[in-house]
């Protein structure tokens, strides 16, 4: 598989259309800060698109965001227009990782809830997400976590967000796709 675009997230790379006040850090997008970076990178594949990224999860806290077609100023709750799956309630203990996993759909001036689900989680973990025509799919690790059909009209570029994650927690490395 090749992507028509990766990059390492330690610093802001100039690709991106920054909304909030997300951070770059040595070890990758996240921090402490609440945002969003939608990439300027011309897909191939229009609203057809995936976005692969790994996620570095140490510490409970936090919410990632991963955008699919989202216009540049879009910045979950209240901005833009978008696909989101939020990776949130993330619970780190001795006995492994738990965190909720909800899609949201924003249109017009309103974000509504998709679905949603509880999934495992580790440190190093693999996230995609995909929209393939009216298909709207999460996979962690490679197994399918959530999977809808949702015919609204969006279009717009994938993207990544965050939501005061602990210094720890960030996402290493990104990736964005045609669609399988």
């Amino acid at each position: 598989y090749t992507y028509y675009h990766t990059e390492y997230l330690t610093s802001n790379s100039g690709n991106w259309t920054i909304n909030g006040s997300p951070s770059f850090t040595s070890i990758g997008f996240g921090g402490s800060g609440i945002g969003s970076v939608i990439t300027t990178a011309n897909s191939p594949t229009g609203n057809d698109q995936q976005i692969s990224a790994t996620v570095r999860l140490q510490q409970s806290g936090g919410a990632f965001q991963f955008y699919l077609r989202a216009t540049p100023d879009a910045f979950a709750p209240n901005f833009g227009s978008y696909f989101v799956f939020s990776i949130e309630g993330i619970s780190v203990t001795s006995e492994g990782c738990q965190a909720a996993v909800q899609l949201y759909r924003r249109s017009g001036n309103s974000q509504s809830s998709v679905a949603g689900s509880v999934i495992a989680c580790r440190d190093g973990m693999n996230i995609r997400a995909v929209a393939k025509g009216s298909a709207i799919r999460l996979f962690v690790d490679g197994s399918l976590s959530i999977a809808v059909e949702d015919s609204t009209p969006l279009a717009g570029k994938p993207g990544l967000g965050v939501f005061m994650a602990p210094a720890q927690n960030s996402r290493s490395w990104v990736g964005f796709g045609r669609t399988d």
